[in-house]
């Protein structure tokens, strides 16, 4: 038996004993142990087609379905259930074969009075071997140390924050309210907490003489955190879970609803765009329902506050995700889980999604480059996959529908 401490920060003193039993200490800013070796990934792993194929996806998806409830009732180090193309040793590094991933605060250390993680689990006539990492939700809100660069205008990708509150987020896309007003979506978590102004740029902790008034946004409208949401789905009832937020534009800026701020060329050709062509999203694109088989493994990109415009491949839908109110929480089976959740997974050496890139849209890359919106970034398990929610169940949770991402081309929005 040994005691297992979380910590972040500074300790002096660490006691390896503690009523004559080992003590084990985890430093929640350091890196998993799993992502120490090898210190390089392989160009194997990089490589765009370094994906699942349809049937792993599938196969994991309905590992997760038929697995996934018993498997966080009965072990309550487990933070979330995912999969991949490769597994992780300790001897081989990273091993080519599609596997369940669980992630857990703490590998090695089994809670007392339970049970090991399974090494395998049977779905039908198959065998889907189970990798165990070290990983949780880490909601993408940041504490910045200063403000970020002002916009003259509104755009997908710029940050945001409560006026009372020191945390930041990214503003998402935006969405036609009643009486021709205009709103846009972010993370519940990003202002939650706060008096419901919202500004441009988010609170840092060396202010310049910017008035507040002068910052001032939006006013939240609704939040809606409900993991319990239910989407009706040809007759079948499926739980999803929802983390967003619906925010009024207000304020003397104007928004421009299809740009992106400025991107440099270099960034442009890593995310797969001719830096004379930069993406743009206006009037709405959206597909529902998403057929997985054509979009599993296809490019996606996002843009983030803090990481900006970066490439990914959507790998898996139907993944559980448990949900802490802080990172260093006790864990514990009985918190709340989200369910239904979609995985990207990064290309090459940039992160997909970091801290602070909460609430940004992520967009389906299709023909002649346009975009098109498949979901809200909420957080990350590691710094290779970004947990994102579907953009339908997102726009449903806050009463809205695909007709409030459609804006006339002749509308004034300035």
């Amino acid at each position: 038996m040994v005691f297992v401490l979380l910590y972040k920060g500074n300790i002096e003193e660490l006691p390896r004993l503690y009523f004559d039993k080992s003590v084990f200490y985890r430093d929640a800013d350091k890196p998993a142990r799993h992502l120490k070796y090898p210190y390089r990934r392989p160009t194997l792993i990089d490589s765009e087609n370094n994906i699942l194929t349809y049937k792993d996806a599938m196969l994991i998806e309905r590992a997760i379905e038929e697995y996934g409830e018993d498997l966080f009732r009965k072990h309550n180090n487990l933070e979330a259930i995912s999969g991949s193309s490769f597994m992780l040793s300790m001897s081989k590094g990273y091993i080519r074969l599609p596997c369940l991933v669980l992630y857990c605060q703490v590998k090695g250390i089994v809670p007392y009075g339970e049970k090991m993680f399974p090494k395998t689990l049977q779905i039908g006539e198959h065998t889907l071997a189970v990798d165990v990492r070290e990983g949780f939700l880490r909601r993408g809100m940041l504490q910045p140390e200063s403000l970020d660069s002002q916009n003259d205008k509104l755009r997908m990708g710029i940050s945001i924050g409560a006026m009372d509150l020191n945390i930041s987020g990214t503003l998402g896309p935006f969405v036609k309210l009643d009486g021709g007003n205009i709103g846009f979506i972010t993370c519940a978590h990003v202002v939650e907490g706060g008096n419901g102004q919202i500004v441009h740029p988010a609170n840092g902790e060396s202010l310049t003489d910017m008035h507040l008034s002068e910052r001032l946004c939006g006013e939240v409208r609704n939040i809606v955190f409900n993991p319990q949401f239910r989407e009706q789905n040809n007759g079948l009832s499926i739980n999803v879970g929802v983390d967003a937020a619906l925010v009024k534009v207000k304020g003397k800026r104007g928004v421009d609803i299809e740009k992106f701020p400025s991107v440099t060329p270099k960034a442009l050709e890593r995310a797969g765009f001719d830096p004379s062509e930069p993406p743009h999203f206006r009037y709405g694109s959206i597909q529902y329902p998403l057929d997985f088989q054509c979009v599993q493994g296809k490019r996606v990109i996002k843009y983030g506050q803090t990481t900006g415009l970066t490439k990914g491949s959507i790998q898996l839908k139907g993944v559980m995700v448990k949900r802490r109110n802080a990172e260093l929480e006790t864990p514990t089976r009985f918190k709340v889980v989200m369910k239904n959740q979609y995985i990207v997974e990064r290309h090459g050496g940039v992160p997909f999604f970091t801290l602070g890139d909460s609430g940004a849209g992520v967009f389906l890359v299709g023909k002649n480059n346009q975009l098109i919106l498949i979901g809200l970034a909420i957080g990350m398990l590691d710094m290779d996959h970004c947990v994102v929610t579907p953009i339908e169940y997102v726009l449903q949770a806050l009463n809205l529908s695909f007709k409030n991402l459609q804006f006339e081309e002749d509308m004034d929005v300035t």
